[in-house]
């Protein structure tokens, strides 16, 4: 690389940690700054009456979730910690089955409605993050415990005695975990979801490549059949004259590339380039910002 691509390069790095660093900065004053202080309590020596002293350290918190004191103070298997972090991870386990069991269907199906129909659904998805989830998870307390709505529902229809009997229970929990974490599954799946049906074609896949000759009015076969040498050589073969059109999705490669200036050129000896600042369908190319030369 010669000396000014890496200083263009250079001068990208530097912008993109000017960029980054307020962020960087939040992380370590309120995610990282918290941890070490509960990592530094937690081997201090525990007070008499509650508390540490500061000063003296101790290991025994990190003991104790194996062990603890017996009457002759001995060292005995205590089994309760374990126990605790074995259910912890069934039901972690169980919720993200469950979220991913539930949650791709449902992304699938929103990605392939209509737009109309799919921002009514997405809404619906959305709808609970307007509620505090404390409120939203006691809501659920007021539905399963005995003799509520979903007691006396399924009552009604005789599937129930008046004594559910599920409040406080793993099921509970687990109704609870789902509830809450639902959405964070349906949500990427469904972004993924709706930009690989239409974006995620390869001209390695007869298929695609076919698609996408018809949605273009191509001539059969006009599109390559082997892979490009990537990003920086599609550049260079357009610079060349050798390809003629080109589409940018979600990126500035005037940024985000080195050499910027061999970029430009490039892109001025295109016969056409659509840049798209994020994933649309393909009908929706009209609201794109296009410039032919």
């Amino acid at each position: 690389m010669s000396t000014p691509q890496l200083l263009a390069a250079r001068r990208q790095l530097k912008g993109r940690l000017l960029l980054t660093a307020p962020a960087m900065l939040v992380l370590l004053v309120f995610l990282l700054a918290p941890l070490a202080i509960m990592f530094l309590v937690s081997i201090l020596q525990s007070g008499d009456y509650g508390g540490v002293v500061w000063g003296q350290y101790s290991l025994d918190a990190y003991i104790n979730f194996l062990y603890e004191r017996d009457l002759d103070d001995s060292w005995v298997f205590n089994t309760d910690y374990l126990q605790i972090f074995q259910r912890s991870l069934l039901l972690s386990l169980l919720t993200t089955a469950g979220c991913l069991l539930i949650g791709f269907p449902t992304a699938l199906y929103l990605a392939l409605q209509s737009e109309r129909k799919r921002n009514l659904l997405l809404f619906l998805v959305t709808v609970p993050f307007w509620t505090n989830l404390l409120v939203r998870v006691y809501a659920w307390i007021l539905l399963l415990r005995n003799g509520c709505l979903v007691d006396s529902g399924l009552g009604l229809i005789g599937l129930g005695d008046g004594a559910l009997g599920i409040l406080y229970t793993n099921t509970a929990v687990m109704i609870g975990l789902l509830y809450s974490f639902l959405p964070f599954m349906v949500l990427p799946i469904y972004e993924e979801a709706e930009t690989g049906v239409y974006y995620n074609t390869s001209v390695l896949v007869d298929a695609d490549r076919a698609f996408i000759e018809a949605l273009w009015n191509l001539p059969a076969d006009s599109l390559p059949r082997q892979a490009g040498s990537g990003t920086v050589g599609m550049f260079e073969q357009m610079a060349a004259g050798q390809i003629k059109a080109c589409w940018i999705i979600c990126t500035n490669p005037l940024v985000s590339l080195p050499d910027s200036r061999r970029i430009e050129k490039a892109l001025q000896k295109a016969s056409t380039f659509i840049a798209s600042p994020q994933p649309l369908h393909f009908d929706k190319l009209n609201a794109q910002e296009e410039r032919e030369s």
